[in-house]
């Protein structure tokens, strides 16, 4: 590239980078090392030049490839501020995070596999404390598990099969001491009891059945019975059981 090739390209790239800063991290990785080095260089220097919030700025790799890609988005409307920052991998190109933080305290960051550039999971936290998080359990699979602002999981919904729409869903209540104190799920409604002489038991209203035991809930939704007398196990988020 000649010195002109290079203006047109930086000023090309600097302008994508606010809405498809992935497909500048695609071209910068593509590019011969020299051009690769000089169309950075004259990023770098343009943004020297324009240090204005609103301007996105473009980090890079000793190799020139792009590192990070940062975005401000000042507050419009309704609409928060917001500081959006979208990563790659050196070696692939791939982008390996985005993440956005508003100035009203919504958050979220999204990964990828830096080798194949596919999502791996998404954790998103809302005004109230609240959030989401969603993995990619393979084969276009996703689950997904919610918690109040306390931590405490209240729903977690697994594909089973994609294809036919089948999914594993449950939900969970907590009683005013933050002990788990309902389930609805593939067996039904759940409620926690305890017997006369005060150990818990676990009535399910749909079966009228009572397991003499407790149920605990582990940070990614699955389930653990604990049996007072009898078998334990492990139910799990994505519709198994397991004895232990």
């Amino acid at each position: 590239m000649n010195k002109t090739e290079i203006a047109e390209k930086a000023r090309e790239l600097e302008n994508k980078a606010e809405e498809n800063p992935t497909e500048v991290a695609k071209e910068l990785h593509a590019m011969p090392k020299p051009d690769r080095q000089a169309v950075a260089d004259k990023i770098k220097a343009d943004q020297n030049e324009q240090k204005a919030d609103e301007l996105p700025k473009l980090e890079f790799y000793d190799s020139n490839n792009l590192k990070k890609v940062t975005d401000r988005d000042p507050a419009a409307g309704t609409r928060a501020a917001s500081v959006e920052e979208n990563s790659y991998d050196d070696a692939s190109g791939n982008k390996v995070s985005r993440t956005i933080q508003t100035e009203d305290h919504y958050s979220g960051r999204t990964d990828y596999d830096p080798k194949t550039g596919k999502y791996i999971a998404e954790d998103v936290t809302y005004k109230d404390g609240s959030r989401i998080r969603v993995e990619n359990r393979g084969g276009d699979r996703n689950g997904a598990t919610w918690y109040d602002a306390g931590g405490r999981v209240v729903e977690t919904t697994v594909d089973v099969n994609v294809e036919k729409g089948e999914k594993v869903n449950r939900d969970f209540g907590y009683d005013q001491d933050g002990k788990l104190n309902r389930i609805d799920g593939v067996l039904g409604h759940w409620e926690r009891t305890t017997d006369k002489k005060g150990e818990v038991v676990w009535h399910n209203a749909d079966r009228n059945l009572d397991w003499h035991g407790d149920f605990k809930v582990d940070s990614k939704g699955n389930l653990h019975y604990d049996s007072h007398k009898g078998q334990d196990y492990t139910f799990t988020a994505e519709g198994k059981s397991i004895r232990v």
